[in-house]
């Protein structure tokens, strides 16, 4: 597979080069501007708490996956299975399944296992990813309760030819590579990305293993991962844009044992192919956007020491329109859509399981005449398999009081469908379940001081939050097997905060950013008897978060501080077992220097400078102090450029 990707790698380059040069000539006068694929990103912003992650860190972090930058970066907590392991998401107590992944808007859950592993994420594929808290059903659909990540990859136009090359090493034997060739004229744009990173983890920890403590290398803990991304965009005219994105993906990674066992002999490769395309058409008033993914999904899992071979795959299709039209300083969106995925295993009860959704959605965005008040409504209507699924809405209000501060606040109603796995599984699938329901609110103020002579800028946010949500759906033993059940009604609120803080200078730029978070997950309600988990906070949920980052800039070298904490989180839902809170510090160091077109990074990173021993999963050994070190070579050209 990896001569595969490196054979496409090299025709997509060589289809750039030759269309590039090919178009060299073009003189036709058209307005540049950015590609944007997806203008609900944006829109549906209202009244909810979002974060664009910091781009001077992105750039830096071209070896990390989305797992690692968003526990650096965000106050969504990150359940890791170790290096290179299984790596999922938590916004404000909610479950794997309850985050929306979107790619360019397309969302990328599994109809398998309703999540998506963020190891499998490299960042720096992604020229931005951003973060939107709170219940979006309304917009995203199943899935979209506790947030949604949103990874962008887009182009300019007429902006000539880049070339980047990264390539790094680090401890473990760690080595990674990006390649990124970037072409555009004034009527085409075309990216190419590849990315491979491999690792032995083989890190040292103490086992118990045996009931005997010793120091010992982590066994069985490779992993290898090959990543492609293509894009291409075509101005077919001053009003009209095409677009195409494939995404070609392949992991193998073997699992190692936990502090209890000797050995393992674990082992599972996931493979994926995202195609997807779109067509806008740009009025006066109104746009048409109409949008089609294909994804093919497969995951093989083997154990030889449980006699455990586990295989599925899955397709998905997506088909959507989206209409924008423009009434005065207001705008109404409406849409239709929909997804179509089937799986097959062995481990289904039944042949192949589909899931079947049609949607229709409507927003309207108000603007007063004073333009310190918006607010957006938005509303859902979705069918899964013809069957109708409660009608979903969310309305949400940001209001200026001064230029400096705004108050902020949103409503909604939001909802799951249980998956494929939690319906079909042979050994405890239960197809009486229903969805996961229930409302989400918050609310909060934002003061902003901009920049004072172009220096100085002082960021202050506070949301408070709440989500209910009833027919919680988990996994109990039941009889021989374990069997998913509707069995808890959650209680998730709390509060988060978040400053920071820039000074720009000519040759000095100072920047800091520290965020908080407090969740208190509850499970309020029962239908079990002598349920020892109910009023208390559900299992790997930490009480308390917290994320201080901040660094300089002089003049061509960058200095950056990561500071982390993970408070208690329990294990047990009776709280008799828990784990340790702990500190994580990570410094990065970065030099740039140019040479006529060329510029070159060189970019240095210490992670777990302290070598602090901690667990994120129960008896998941976590590295110690470890080393990563690259190059970035940037070459930009003026070539194709009008």
């Amino acid at each position: 597979m990896l001569l595969k990707l490196q054979l496409l790698f090299l025709l997509c380059f060589c289809c750039w080069a030759s269309i590039s040069k090919a178009q060299k000539d073009s003189v036709h006068i058209i307005k540049q501007f950015e590609v944007a694929s997806e203008v609900r990103v944006i829109f549906h912003n209202q009244g909810l708490k979002t974060e664009k992650l910091d781009s001077t860190f992105l750039a830096n972090s071209l070896n990390l996956s989305a797992a690692e930058v968003l526990n650096r970066m965000s106050s969504v907590y990150i359940k890791s299975y170790g290096g290179g392991g299984l790596a999922s998401s938590s916004f404000r107590g909610g479950s794997a399944n309850h985050t929306a992944i979107l790619w360019n808007g397309f969302n990328l859950q599994s109809p398998v296992t309703g999540m998506i592993d963020l190891s499998l994420l490299p960042a720096g594929l992604f020229n931005n990813m951003s973060l939107q808290y709170g219940g979006k059903s309304a917009t995203w659909g199943s899935g979209a309760i506790g947030g949604a990540l949103h990874l962008q990859t887009k182009s300019n136009f007429n902006d000539g030819t880049n070339v980047k090359l990264y390539t790094g090493a680090g401890s473990f034997n760690e080595k990674s590579m990006l390649v990124s060739a970037d072409y555009s004229n004034l009527k085409f744009a075309n990216s190419t990305k590849f990315y491979h990173n491999s690792s032995l983890h083989n890190f040292d920890y103490i086992s118990f293993a045996n009931e005997v403590q010793e120091t010992r290398k982590l066994p069985n803990a490779s992993a290898n991962q090959n990543t492609l991304i293509q894009e291409n965009y075509f101005k077919i005219k001053e009003n009209q844009l095409l677009e195409t994105h494939i995404w070609l993906q392949e992991n193998k990674r073997e699992i190692p044992p936990t502090l209890f066992q000797q050995n393992s002999d674990a082992f599972q490769e996931d493979r994926a192919m995202r195609f997807t395309a779109s067509y806008h058409r740009y009025y006066k008033l109104w746009n048409l956007n109409i949008r089609s993914a294909y994804f093919n999904e497969a995951l093989k899992y083997k154990d030889s020491e449980f006699s455990k071979i586990a295989e599925n795959k899955s397709q998905t299709t997506i088909n959507e329109i989206l209409m924008n039209r423009n009434i005065g300083c207001n705008i109404w969106i409406l849409g239709a859509n929909n997804t179509y995925a089937q799986s097959q295993s062995i481990e289904f009860s039944k042949l192949i399981p589909v899931q079947n959704k049609m949607a229709l959605f409507s927003s309207f965005q108000y603007l007063n005449k004073k333009a310190n008040l918006i607010a957006v409504a938005s509303v859902r209507k979705e069918w899964v398999n013809t069957t109708p699924v409660p009608l979903t809405w969310s309305l949400g209000i940001d209001y200026y009081i001064t230029r400096w501060l705004k108050i902020k606040a949103n409503a909604a109603r939001v909802y799951r469908i249980p998956t494929i796995n939690d319906l079909f599984w042979k050994e405890g699938g239960n197809q009486n379940l229903l969805p996961e329901s229930g409302y989400a609110f918050e609310g909060g103020l934002m003061l902003v001081i901009p920049k004072n002579k172009k220096k100085y800028s002082f960021t202050f946010e506070l949301t408070a939050f709440s989500r209910e949500i009833e027919n919680w759906i988990i996994w109990l033993p039941n009889g021989a097997f374990w069997s998913p059940q509707n069995l808890m009604h959650v209680w998730s609120r709390g509060a988060e905060t978040n400053t920071s803080y820039q000074y720009n200078g000519k040759r000095l730029k100072l920047f800091s950013n520290f965020k908080t978070s407090y969740v208190l997950s509850e499970n309020t309600v029962s239908k079990l008897n002598s349920d020892a988990s109910t009023n208390k906070q559900l299992i790997y949920v930490p009480l308390y978060t917290g994320q201080f980052n901040y660094g300089l800039t002089y003049k061509k070298t960058t200095v950056m501080l990561n500071h982390t904490y993970t408070g208690y989180r329990y294990t047990s839902s009776d709280h008799s077992q828990y784990l340790e809170p702990y500190y994580m510090h990570n410094l990065s160091l970065a030099y740039k220097f140019d040479y006529k077109k060329l510029s070159i990074d060189i970019q240095f990173q210490i992670n777990n400078l302290l070598n602090t021993n901690y667990q994120v999963l129960t008896a998941r050994p976590m590295p110690g102090i470890n080393y990563r070190g690259g190059l970035v070579f940037n070459f930009k050209s003026n070539y194709g450029k009008s």
